[in-house]
């Protein structure tokens, strides 16, 4: 298990980049399709162990963290999460500042004049491709971790509908963005009395976007 988590982030990465290889010549909704159709399929089809053995069964055991921190406990997981959450804020914080991120940054904003500045948008999109794509098998990993096995069903379509729900609400102009919209969307439905739990649905949601 542990070198399966190794080459997690890494493997999913490059699985990013050759989606998004096709998914270039696609923008806005049909871009969207095309990754929730990958979504659909890896979920029914690829990760089920029917059809392919490859996919990991076995539970995956809570080794200590460093050897010593024992993460048994859900509390110890949650700060390791969190810890986990941290850490990628940071790199990606980091990442806007350099080259390839303020690429990336001119490309969302305007690619017409992103291109009229040498930036290949080729390039620069598929490695938005890998570097989401390891950033999300990274969480994925600690999912898995926390559950102790993986389990499909956790990784369904509608799981990456809910997270890119939230990262709109939250604003897509910062890398924060998604934290806060998953933070006020699940918060919703722990905090709000129940004559309120209307705003937790897709109308609700919609509402509060307009």
């Amino acid at each position: 298990s542990t070198n399966w988590r190794r080459v997690c982030s890494p493997c999913c990465g490059a699985v990013a980049v050759v989606v998004g290889l096709p998914a270039l010549r696609f923008r806005g909704l049909y871009l969207a399709v095309t990754t929730l159709a990958f979504a659909l399929v890896t979920s029914t089809y690829l990760l089920d162990p029917s059809f392919f053995g490859w996919v990991h069964t076995e539970r995956i055991e809570r080794r200590p963290l460093f050897g010593r921190i024992d993460l048994e406990s859900e509390t110890s997981m949650y700060f390791v999460s969190l810890a986990a959450l941290v850490l990628v804020g940071a790199v990606l914080r980091r990442a806007r500042a350099t080259r390839t991120g303020r690429a990336l940054l001119a490309m969302r904003e305007n690619e017409l004049m992103a291109q009229s500045f040498g930036v290949s948008p080729m390039r620069t999109k598929l490695t938005a491709f890998a570097l989401s794509g390891g950033i999300a098998a990274f969480g994925g990993a600690i999912l898995a971790y926390q559950q102790h096995a993986f389990v499909p069903g956790l990784h369904s379509p509608e799981s990456g509908i809910a997270v890119f729900v939230s990262t709109v609400i939250g604003g897509l102009g910062a890398w924060w963005g998604g934290v806060v919209g998953a933070v006020f969307s699940r918060g919703l439905g722990w905090f709000l009395p129940s004559e309120w739990l209307l705003l937790t649905t897709a109308m609700g949601m919609l509402a509060i976007l307009l």
